[in-house]
Parts: structure tokens; C-alpha cells; sequence
């Protein structure tokens, strides 16, 4: 994005040619035809919802808006002026030779000086925040799982208008109607800062470089929690900041009409939270109900805790209904530790949780099971299914001597060795086992490598992605697996694809399978997909130029039973619109098709895979899960939520 502006753009899509079709808005176009005072922008004191307003803000939020890149105060009117900057005013930018530039304040102070950063547009960046769409309800929940049948809710709510949810480093996380208008923003408390560098202040500098803001993507989900009136469905989004803060918000988005005002936006606002063992928000937030009856965001810890922390991995567990804010519910490893209350100290071991995934095992809507991965390369799996939550912690070892379910390691686990995970596990059943002495008979798949800071785009350690089976045992280790080998090639018309081995594997000795990536600097960080009979994933090579975007990567297909080649040709390599020999190479059927761009996380429509790459390019790529000739065959049934 040029001078730090961004946008939301929605295109229509021509599903006949796999490619994007018109573009049909741009939100930047809505928020830059307004004025600064008509747009519906609030923000919070931490616990309830305020305009975004100077008479409204506390002295705190005040005193963030008057610091200049000195880290003195100014005088309240050129805290106005950056209040008003923030909210889409133009005239005071440097570059501005029309329009005014004029403020007073209460004690006579005054701004006229045209010196704020210059922008494109008054809408930020939007860099690792992707659109939530929130249109009626739809989730599959019995309607026996709480009092009031969520069917009853769904049929209110049938009607309801869409809004997509985003959050950009204009220190807003912004709602737009279908049509691109928005309907409102939000600024969470956790932003505000005086500190040089960092803060709302900082984002009208002349000399801004960038910083991280609500750059976290927004997880939406439907709940039978009581806001103060008694319980009822209501729909409730949690944001966080990942690289921009330390915390969470969450605010009820049930009816878009009650958003449309400053007073309805601010009044939805429920919480923020924050605590002393939770880092950057990297982790993407789940929202499910648990078996002691309460609905909850779910989310690892991230990275680089704060200093009072103990610099330990683990999952947080918060109430949507704000219940335990001060006292959540800790899932602990015992992994990690901090020294001198600095991560960067030589001595210190800090680990921090990625992204979980929950499972409900039983089918009666609440969930029973969460995996989640750590910096030091440990995939936990965590038993939450009791009805006391005292009872709730890892599945396996005991306090303080947790024991993961496995440790992805290439060599002995040293700090050298190990390799992180950084992205959310996908969890299918096991095709074959049923065993009540291997229960849960879960396979857990997912990719190691980081990808979160400049300094790793040199990194050049193996990394690999796995299938391990989870049979009510922990402390599997890589010697416990299957080995399958990528090999890369071309098709008979030269199209770059990967092959993968097709190793038997024996269930009764091996916990899953495994297999190296090949190409140096190759990393996953985005989360897989099991799907049908395959679990799809893509993998990224950074250029190893600091501070170049470039670089490319793998969109990938393997079998879910044991990593290898599938029995049919899973991808459309060529992109005719037909699976056939040409896709395949030479007998082989093709597991990878290489991108131009870094891919970001696929999204999948129906039989194709669509992937937006650093390039700018957005991939359509045709796809078949399972074998078209084959009879039904095992249930892969998808137990995640």
C-alpha cells in the first residue's frame, strides 16, 4: 500500500473462467466521500463503549493524542487536530494546499500547521486482517443445546443485512454493509499509548515508518449468553490486535441496525481484555460452547509475553459474557521460561501458543478436545471434557510435568532443533480406527515453520507437515511416524507441480506420517483443511532479501490416511475444467501446484481452492477431495468447529 493506505475491495466472480470478475465497491471510496464528522467511529474506556470524540475520551486517550515524535505534550488543539486526522480529515496533511487547517482549544491553544503524514486514502493498510462476513445465522446447533431453540433465533434473524468485519492499521477495526458503506469503526483502549513510536499519535507523523494496529482478523460466532437481560442468542465478535497490542475486544453484532449510530455502535462494546502471560495476539480467536455450559473465546497466548508473565505456552479460556475477565481459565504446558523479565534475554526460553482448533466429539454442540501448537514446536492436545473446569488441562502427563501429544523436532529437541508451529492444526477422525482403547482416534495435521518477523525471512531450518494420530497416548516423536518424500517436476506442458511419495502405512506401529519440505527457506504457516479423503495446506518461500516482498510457494493436496499420493488426480493443474493426464506427471498424480506470490491462507467455493498471493494475484484453482470411481469408503468426518 502506498503512504500506509489501504482498502477492502469486493469483486464479483466468474466462476466459468476461474478468475475474478468487476469489482463491485471499494470501501475506501465510501469512508473518502465523507467527512470527518460523519463518520460513525467510536471507541472504549476498556470496559464500555464511548464516541470517538475529544469531549468524550478520557484523559489517557486525551494525552496519546497531544504526544508528538518528541514525546512531549501538546496543547489540546493539536490533539484535536490528530482526533480529527484519525477519523478522516485531510486538511491538515503536509501535502494539502486547499483545505483548512484550523483548531482552538478551551484554554485559548490553538493548530493551524499543515504537517500531519500525507495519505492516499484515510483508510489504513489492511495487512493480516481478512474480512469476516457476517450474514444470517447459520450454524448447525441442535436446538436442544440451550433453553431457547437456536432455530427460533435463526428464523428472527433470517432478514438480516450482511456487514464484513476488518480490522486495518488506522487503528480501527471497521464494519461495512453490502454494498461497501461503512457502518461503523472501532477503536479498542489497547491502542492508546504515549510512548514514542507507538499509539494513536503516532499514525499522523510525518515520520511514520509503520506500525501494527487491529491487524488480527475478527472471529464471529452465535452464543446463548446473558448480557444483562437474562440469556439469549446473541452474535458476538472478538477481535484482537495480533502484532499491534497485547489484547481483545469483543462487542455484540447481532442487529447491524443498532450499529448504524455512535450511541447503538458504542453500547454493543462488551470488553477488552488483557493479562500478564498473554503476548501479541497472534492466535485467531474460536468461540464455542463448553461443557460446564458456558460460551467462550478460545485462543493461545501468542508471542512475546509481558514481562510479569512466566513466558510459558498456553490457551486462554475467557466467558463471552465477561464473568471471568479477571480470573480466565488457563490451560498450561510448563513450556518456556522468562529471565530477568525480558524474552530478549540471552537466558530466557519464551514460548508462546498459536491458534487452536476444538472438537466436539460427541455431537451435543460443546466441545471436548483443543490442539494447539507452540513456538517450541509442541502439538498439545488439551481434554475440556468435563463439566468442571477444575478438571480441565492437558490430555496427557500431569502437573507440573505436561506431556504434548508431539514434539516436532529435527534432531534431538534442542532450541536449534526445534520446529515451530505457528498456524491452527486441522483435525479430522482416524479413516480406520474405532478402538475404545485409542480413543479419540483423532488425526491432527499441520506444518512447522515461522514466518512473524523480518529476521525470519533468512531462516533457512527444515521444516516439515504431519499427520499424527492421536490414540489417547502422548509424547510421539518423528521417529514415530511414516516417511513420504516430495519430489518437484513438470507436467507433460512444463507446468511446474510436486509429486509425493505413496509409503504404506501400518496403523498398528506408526502414529502418522510426516514429510520434510524440500526447498530451502520452505516454511507453513497457514492453517491446513481436511477435506474429503485429502488435507490441503500451502507453504510459502520468502525471498531471503530483507525487506523484499517477494518469494512464491506450494499450494498442496496429499492423502489424509498416510501423507502420500492420492489415488486420483486431485488438482486441476492445468485449469481446462477437466482432471486428466495432462495434470498428472508422467504416471504420477500431481500433490503441488507453485505459486507467483507468497500464497495467504486458501479459501475453498464449492470444488475450487481460491488463494490471494503477495502479487496481488487471486488463484481459482479447480479441486475434487475424493476419488470420483471410488465407493463410499470410511467416514473422514470433520469434527472440528
Amino acid at each position: 500500500s502506498d503512504r500506509w493506505s489501504g482498502d477492502l475491495i469486493a469483486y464479483n466472480i466468474d466462476i466459468v473462467n476461474n478468475t475474478l470478475g468487476s469489482i463491485a465497491w471499494r470501501a475506501s471510496t465510501d469512508i473518502d466521500s465523507r467527512s470527518a464528522n460523519s463518520r460513525n467511529i467510536i471507541t472504549s474506556n476498556g470496559s464500555s463503549g464511548l464516541a470517538f470524540e475529544w469531549s468524550t475520551l478520557t484523559t489517557a486517550q486525551k494525552n496519546d493524542l497531544r504526544t508528538n515524535s518528541s514525546g512531549s505534550l501538546d496543547n489540546e488543539a493539536t490533539g484535536m487536530a490528530r482526533l480529527d486526522y484519525i477519523r478522516g480529515e485531510r486538511g491538515c496533511e503536509s501535502n494539502n494546499t486547499t483545505g483548512t487547517c484550523s483548531y482552538t482549544d478551551s484554554g485559548g491553544g490553538t493548530f493551524t500547521n499543515k504537517s500531519f503524514r500525507p495519505r492516499n486514502s484515510a483508510l489504513g493498510d489492511i495487512i493480516h486482517s481478512s474480512p469476516f462476513y457476517v450474514g444470517p445465522p447459520s450454524t448447525r446447533y441442535p436446538d436442544d443445546i440451550e433453553t431457547t431453540p437456536y432455530s427460533t433465533f435463526a428464523q428472527a434473524q433470517v432478514s438480516r443485512a450482511g456487514v464484513s468485519y476488518v480490522g486495518s492499521n488506522d487503528g480501527m477495526m471497521h464494519a461495512f454493509d453490502e454494498v461497501g458503506d461503512e457502518l461503523f469503526a472501532f477503536v479498542p483502549n489497547l491502542l492508546y499509548s504515549t510512548a514514542s513510536g507507538a499509539g494513536m499519535h503516532d499514525l499522523s507523523a510525518p515520520g511514520y515508518l509503520h506500525d501494527y494496529y487491529v491487524d488480527l482478523s475478527v472471529s464471529v460466532a452465535d452464543a446463548f449468553i446473558n448480557l444483562g437481560a437474562g440469556n439469549s442468542w446473541k452474535s458476538i465478535l472478538v477481535g484482537g490486535l495480533r502484532g499491534g497490542g497485547k489484547g481483545l475486544f469483543a462487542m455484540d453484532v447481532t442487529n447491524p441496525s443498532s450499529l448504524a449510530s455512535t450511541s447503538g455502535a458504542a453500547g454493543n462494546v462488551l470488553w477488552e481484555f488483557t493479562h500478564s502471560d498473554l503476548g501479541f495476539t497472534y492466535s485467531d480467536i474460536r468461540i464455542a460452547r463448553l461443557n460446564n455450559g458456558k460460551w467462550a473465546a478460545i485462543f493461545g497466548n501468542g508471542y512475546n509475553s509481558d514481562p510479569t508473565g512466566d513466558g510459558t505456552s498456553k490457551v486462554f479460556i475467557v466467558y463471552l459474557d465477561g464473568s471471568n475477565l479477571a480470573n480466565p481459565i488457563l490451560l498450561e504446558t510448563g513450556q518456556g521460561n522468562i529471565t530477568n523479565n525480558s524474552c530478549n534475554d540471552p537466558a530466557s526460553d519464551c514460548n508462546g501458543m498459536s491458534t487452536p482448533a476444538i472438537a466436539d466429539l460427541n455431537g451435543d454442540g460443546s466441545i471436548d478436545r483443543i490442539y494447539a501448537g507452540d513456538l517450541h514446536g509442541k502439538l498439545w492436545a488439551f481434554d475440556v471434557s468435563s463439566s468442571n473446569p477444575a478438571n480441565w488441562n492437558s490430555a496427557y502427563g500431569t502437573s507440573p510435568a505436561f506431556s504434548p501429544l508431539f514434539s516436532a523436532c529435527n534432531g534431538g529437541c534442542t532450541p536449534a532443533n526445534r520446529q515451530p508451529i505457528t498456524e491452527k492444526p486441522a483435525i479430522s477422525r482416524h479413516p480406520t480406527r474405532r478402538d475404545l482403547i485409542t480413543e479419540p482416534n483423532l488425526m491432527v495435521f499441520f506444518g512447522t515453520g515461522q514466518y512473524l518477523t523480518i529476521n525470519d525471512t533468512g531462516t533457512t531450518d527444515t521444516q516439515a507437515f504431519y499427520g499424527v494420530w492421536d490414540n489417547g497416548s502422548g509424547d510421539a516423536d518423528r521417529s514415530s511416524l511414516l516417511s513420504q518424500i516430495i519430489s518437484e517436476t513438470t507436467t507433460s506442458g512444463s507446468i511446474a507441480v510436486r509429486t509425493v511419495s505413496d509409503n504404506a502405512i501400518d496403523y498398528n506401529s506408526q502414529r502418522g506420517w510426516m514429510f520434510d519440505l524440500p526447498t530451502s527457506g520452505e516454511r507453513s504457516v497457514t492453517s491446513p483443511l481436511a477435506f474429503g479423503s485429502l488435507v490441503f495446506f500451502n507453504t510459502v518461500i520468502p525471498s531471503t532479501t530483507t525487506c523484499a516482498a517477494g518469494g512464491y510457494g506450494w499450494l498442496m493436496a496429499v492423502d489424509l490416511f498416510n501423507g502420500g499420493e492420492p489415488d486420483f488426480q486431485p488438482i486441476d493443474v492445468n485449469g481446462d475444467g477437466v482432471f486428466s493426464l495432462a495434470d498428472q506427471a508422467g504416471n504420477s498424480n500431481t500433490v503441488g501446484t507453485q505459486t507467483t506470490g507468497i500464497p495467504t491462507e486458501s479459501r475453498f467455493i464449492a470444488d475450487r481452492r481460491v488463494t490471494a498471493t503477495s502479487d496481488g494475484t487471486v488463484l481459482f484453482e479447480k479441486i475434487r477431495p475424493t476419488n470420483p470411481k471410488a465407493p463410499e469408503r470410511m467416514s473422514w468426518t470433520n469434527v472440528e468447529r
